[in-house]
């Protein structure tokens, strides 16, 4: 079982852009408990991730770049 996590910006006008974060791949049986939910390392992962695009967004629309 795989998930893409996509972080969409909205922008002036109704303007968007996405942006696959991380896809992350889980077995799909629960077999084992440790395989329920993210892994911490995913879980740190995905955040460095989310707060990487957040920040480049605020500094763009702070420099008032616009959207691709």
């Amino acid at each position: 079982m795989s998930w893409i996590v996509r972080l969409v910006e909205t922008g002036p006008a109704g303007r968007r852009r996405s942006l696959d974060v991380m896809e992350i791949d889980r077995p799909g049986n629960l077999a084992e408990i440790g395989d329920l939910g993210l892994s911490l390392a995913e879980g740190k992962r995905l955040l460095e991730h989310v707060q990487r695009e957040v920040v480049a967004a605020q500094a763009r629309e702070q420099g008032n770049i616009s959207l691709n």
